[in-house]
């Protein structure tokens, strides 16, 4: 099964590595044929990146 993701969630982005905060879900107008989600994300250097596909973003792992 997919990893479920959410606003709040400690990301990385698969390709360029940043690591970052889901802010929002975003309604996008593809997303409502599909499973897939939309997110904005704002990554730890403090840019915000949006319209960001969950497949493009890898969860964190959040055990210490």
């Amino acid at each position: 099964g997919s990893i479920i993701m959410k606003v709040g969630d400690l990301v990385q982005h698969c390709f360029h590595e940043r690591v970052g905060v889901i802010i929002k879900e975003v309604d996008h107008p593809s997303t409502r044929s599909n499973t897939n989600k939309v997110f904005d994300v704002v990554w730890l250097n403090g840019t915000t990146g949006y319209n960001i596909w969950d497949y493009d973003l890898e969860k964190v792992n959040e055990s210490r």
